[in-house]
């Protein structure tokens, strides 16, 4: 919108007496001018000093060009003027003058993204920056980089809050404090999404092992050759025994390390009569849906490769399934708190927060573990990563509960047990669902 270049000024000083009742007219007036043919805009004002005690009001009023004005002077005004003066009389003086921009006016810079006119070094409407260039090679980097080179980017403040400060995220967010953080739900989503790239990647060969003891079986006897070989080579050398017999030995060891390979692969063993050995009584209208014979033929899809196309489908539905585990412990909480006056969303929100933690927790445990794995060394400080995670995040929940539903000690710990033991069951069962729905589509 362009910065009018005519304004209509009406200046009003009335007896104090009558100040309420002409600040209730004067409403009903200038919503009454606005409706004249090339009146865009209006704008009260009080005036702060003045030569008497009468109070002063200054009402702009905006057009589109002086014709618009010139009209409203030669028809309108007569009439808008009347009802003024028969509605308070000598109790009101009025002045009225013309204001037009001059051609040395200076126009207000505006937004180069959206127009609107800048008051600031960002638009308040868009938020792009008033900037209109980039001035250097750094600059073209960090406005590509963004969040991540701004030291005190919400990204960061994010990280750190969500890391150090149980359930602070929570509490700002129900406080309107929320812009200075990353919006929840992205939040969950994109930690989400960069724990199971991170916990699977290169992960192409998943396998269930059917027979546990018949594969450690099979790797005994392999380490048993190979040391008989050992003795074999050692002997050789001091002459002790013939090369033949050194050959035997080998040849020994290399079947024995094919046999581990077959049972490792199930090569060689049927594993398909276990599925038709299996008893299976499922009643009611999930018996009618689960029958018997649709779940022996999952059982020899699964057996058939050994898991591996389920291991990818868990892999794949696992991610969707955890949209249904959140809103189930919601509800949980909306159960626990039923005095806090809070809404369900906001305690989807608690899990929200609290699922995100977990996801950023696990990734950094899920990174250190590989990187250790790089270098052969401290294989300990995985173990005692593991243990650390295992300590803080029970530790993290109650505090945050703490924090954001502000109970004393033992009632949030009851109704943090009973939370972390519905968090347990829900995910047993969504486990338990996942496999199931991966086993039957595959």
């Amino acid at each position: 919108m362009e910065e009018p270049r005519v304004i209509y000024e009406e200046t009003t000083a009335c007896e104090p007496g009558t100040e309420t009742e002409f600040r209730h007219w004067l409403k009903g007036h200038v919503a009454a001018m606005l409706e004249l043919p090339g009146f865009t805009g209006a704008r009260v004002l009080e005036v702060v000093s003045a030569d008497d005690d009468w109070p002063r009001h200054t009402v702009h009023y905006y057009l589109t060009d002086r014709a618009a004005l010139d009209d409203y002077l030669a028809a309108g005004a007569e009439q808008m003027r009347g009802n003024a003066a028969a509605r308070f009389g000598d109790a009101i003086r009025t002045e009225r003058r013309v204001l037009t921009a001059g051609d040395s006016e200076t126009s207000p810079p505006r937004c180069l993204n959206c127009g609107h006119v800048l008051h600031g070094q960002y638009c308040g409407i868009c938020g792009q920056r008033s900037s209109s260039r980039l001035i250097s090679l750094w600059g073209l980097v960090s406005e590509g980089l963004g969040d991540l080179l701004d030291v005190d980017s919400r990204l960061w403040r994010t990280l750190r809050a969500l890391l150090l400060r149980p359930g602070y995220l929570t509490a700002e967010y129900l406080e309107g404090r929320r812009a200075r953080f990353m919006p929840p739900f992205r939040m969950y989503l994109a930690f989400s999404l960069i724990f199971f790239v991170t916990a699977f990647f290169g992960v192409d060969d998943m396998q269930v092992t059917f027979d546990g003891e018949a594969d450690q079986a099979a790797q005994a006897a392999s380490r048993e050759a190979a040391a008989e070989l050992a003795a074999g080579v050692r002997d050789g050398l001091k002459g002790e025994l013939p090369p033949e017999e050194i050959e035997r030995r080998a040849q020994a060891l290399r079947e024995r390390i094919d046999a581990a390979e077959d049972v490792r692969q199930g090569e060689g063993t049927d594993l398909t009569s276990t599925c038709d050995e299996m008893d299976i009584e499922i009643g009611g209208w999930l018996g009618e849906r689960l029958t018997e014979d649709r779940l022996r033929e999952a059982c020899r899809r699964v057996v058939a490769d050994r898991g591996r196309n389920l291991a990818k489908a868990l892999i794949d539905d696992l991610p969707t399934a955890l949209f249904v585990f959140l809103p189930l412990l919601a509800l949980v909480l909306k159960l626990l708190y039923p005095l806090s006056r809070r809404y369900y969303v906001e305690h989807l929100l608690f899990i929200v927060h609290f699922q995100s933690f977990v996801f950023l927790v696990l990734t950094l445990q899920v990174l250190l573990s590989r990187l250790l794995d790089l270098t052969g060394r401290l294989e300990w400080l995985t173990a005692l990563t593991g243990l650390v995670v295992s300590f803080y995040l029970p530790i993290y929940l109650y505090r945050a509960m703490r924090r954001v539903y502000r109970q004393g000690f033992f009632p949030t710990f009851t109704k943090f047990l009973i939370l972390s033991l519905a968090y347990l069951v829900a995910f047993i069962l969504l486990m338990a669902g996942t496999f199931a729905v991966a086993a039957l589509s595959l």
